[in-house]
């Protein structure tokens, strides 16, 4: 009988043990990490949707530097403005860039065409071409 009294007292300091530990594991535990927050930002300019062959140059629509940030997408792409559709132009800043960017949009053929351009510097920092 001795030894199941001993084996039971194991048990119940095991238990005993387990209870008092998980509390403490459970406060130890580093809270759920959250989800980051997006950067705000913050247009200069919006334009979406222009006609075919739309001519993006006069300053009644786009003032003269974010169209040569255009020019600069669409010479990189190999086209000019008579040959896409430029479906949007936002210019913008973000802490991803030391400057202000210019994003262009546009369409050729059955090909979209996406480019973020330095608006001081024209620098191309991203373009994707997608079908």
């Amino acid at each position: 009988m001795k030894k199941n009294s001993i084996a039971t007292k194991i048990a119940a300091a095991a238990i005993a043990c387990a209870i008092i530990a998980t509390p403490a594991l459970a406060i130890a535990q580093p809270a759920a990490a959250k989800a980051a927050t997006p950067a705000a930002v913050t247009y200069q300019f919006r334009m979406d949707d222009l006609p075919f062959g739309y001519q993006f140059h006069d300053e009644r629509v786009m003032p003269t530097a974010y169209a040569k940030a255009v020019d600069v997408a669409l010479k990189h792409a190999g086209f000019t403005y008579k040959d896409v559709e430029i479906d949007d132009v936002y210019v913008f800043t973000t802490p991803a860039y030391d400057e202000p960017v210019v994003e262009v949009e546009f369409e050729a053929g059955f090909m979209d065409y996406d480019y973020v351009v330095g608006l001081n510097t024209l620098h191309i920092y991203q373009f994707v071409i997608d079908d």
